[in-house]
């Protein structure tokens, strides 16, 4: 496969949606609506990508996908203080996984 054939611009572009989920869910004021957030997002990509691509569809997505996780994952990283105090479901859900880690 070469990547020197994909659409660099069309995988930046769909990938700044990575960056907006970022910093939504930093602030937590993603943590009831982060379903609708994704399905949004997929709907556009998916119509954007079909009005500006021909071929190698498929390899976009998954590459896009892929930025988008990176991107939000990157952003809740450097601000790690932000997220946890404003995201308090977090917290729960990290002390009854350190409880199931340290039975074992």
């Amino acid at each position: 496969m070469n990547f020197q054939e994909l659409n660099n611009k069309i995988i930046i572009k769909t990938g700044l949606f990575g960056l907006f989920v970022g910093v939504v869910t930093l602030f937590g004021w993603s943590q009831i609506t982060l379903p609708l957030i994704y399905v949004i997002m997929i709907i556009f990509t998916i119509f954007y990508l079909k009005e500006n691509l021909k071929d190698k569809i498929l390899v976009h997505c998954v590459i896009i996908g892929f930025t988008w996780g990176l991107d939000w994952s990157i952003i809740q990283l450097l601000f790690f203080d932000t997220f946890y105090s404003n995201n308090i479901e977090f917290l729960s859900i990290n002390k009854r996984n350190l409880l199931i880690l340290n039975f074992f």
